[in-house]
């Protein structure tokens, strides 16, 4: 029992055995299993011979930024990705380039004609006249008889 007369007995958590345990968070392997509070107090125990809880080793700052540290890396593992998919990614990429450039092209469009109507306005062209459908184009031919 502990000084207190609660629980079980604890080690003490000194800089050493707080600089151990850090690096066992940093080099955890795969076979040890997943990554968690737990499995880290189990690896503790059986690697450091240290009795501890894992709500006492992360009440060590240091040791719960390692912990947290480790944990964003480890993550979910990473599917790998079908043949088709990464092609249809490929083709999504390409279409939207395509867009991208369309898109570039239709502003500059935009920009002409307003460019020309405002021109054409300054010339004296009225706003009616310049609403007016095209009239059908002719060839040389007809227009020459």
């Amino acid at each position: 029992m502990s000084a207190t007369g609660k629980g079980r007995k604890r080690d003490a958590l000194t800089q050493g055995v707080q600089d151990r345990v850090i690096l066992l968070i940093e080099e955890w392997k795969e076979e040890w299993g997943a990554f968690s509070a737990s499995a880290l107090e189990r690896k503790v125990a059986s690697c450091l011979g240290i009795r501890c809880t894992r709500q006492g080793l992360m009440k060590k700052e240091a040791i719960k930024t390692a912990f947290d540290r480790r944990k964003a890396q480890v993550g979910k593992p990473a599917k790998s990705k079908s043949a088709d998919v990464v092609v249809l990614e490929q083709r999504i990429k390409r279409l939207e380039q395509l867009l991208a450039d369309k898109t570039n092209q239709v502003d500059q469009l935009q920009e002409l004609v307003i460019r020309f109507r405002h021109n054409a306005k300054q010339m004296g062209f009225p706003a009616d006249r310049l609403e007016r459908p095209i009239a059908p184009l002719t060839s040389n031919t007809e227009n020459s008889a």
